[in-house]
């Protein structure tokens, strides 16, 4: 028996689908014939698929033009083959396109959910420029520190450059200037005292960029920024 309750439970919801499932058995059972090369041996099973699709289509109002079966199996078996290949390829080009529209119909679905997921930081100006003063500032510490590693202070730098690169007036994260508090305290571990300007700045800029979120996210003024607090530090 082709056709039983785990075949009829396998079939994709999709009725497309669904159709070119019964199509590919019937192709199958139809190979398997040919190799045998004893079509009516097979005459049973490809009443029964063929039967299964009628069913099939009436219940899913599918338009389906199923041919007039005669009394003699060999004509039967023939107009059968021929509907389903004919029906095969009307099917492959209906899949191809479902599929196609598919595809992209989850690329959309994808960079929609992605795009939804994304804060638009939108600055003003002003805001533009204090933190573009605040970077060139601790560049310029940077390139006045003689007691800090170069590896450390050239470290610092790449990433200002890129704060710099990344700052517009709509901008999609500042995961990048968070990155600096964890800057700074590896800074301070290591220098002590000798890092505390540049740890000092670092401050200022974490301050503006904490108060254009909470402004750009609906956050009231009395909100604390929520980061760990630089311990103070003597100059030894």
């Amino acid at each position: 028996m082709i056709i039983d309750d785990s075949f009829i439970n396998s079939l994709p919801s999709n009725k497309l689908l669904a159709e070119a499932e019964i199509i590919n058995a019937f192709m199958n059972l139809m190979n398997n014939s040919s190799i045998a090369q004893n079509k009516q041996q097979y005459y049973e099973d490809f009443i029964e698929i063929f039967g299964f699709y009628q069913v099939f289509a009436e219940q899913n109002q599918l338009e389906v033009a199923f041919p007039k079966l005669t009394l003699d199996k060999k004509i039967n078996i023939g107009l059968i083959i021929r509907f389903f290949e004919t029906r095969n390829k009307e099917i492959e080009r209906d899949v191809l396109e479902f599929n196609q529209e598919r595809i992209l119909y989850e690329k959309k679905s994808q960079f929609r959910t992605i795009l939804e997921d994304v804060t638009i930081f939108d600055l003003t100006d002003r805001e533009l420029r204090v933190l573009n003063r605040l970077i060139d500032e601790l560049l310029d510490i940077l390139g006045e520190t003689k007691d800090i590693s170069g590896y450390h202070t050239n470290k610092l730098i790449k990433r200002l450059n890129s704060l710099i690169n990344i700052l517009n007036t709509k901008v999609r994260s500042f995961d990048q200037f968070w990155a600096l508090i964890g800057d700074g305290a590896i800074l301070l571990g290591k220098f002590k005292g000798k890092a505390k300007p540049i740890v000092e700045k670092i401050k200022e800029i974490i301050n503006v960029v904490w108060k254009i979120q909470a402004r750009c996210e609906d956050l009231t003024s009395d909100i604390p920024m929520m980061v760990l607090s630089f311990k103070d530090v003597d100059s030894k």
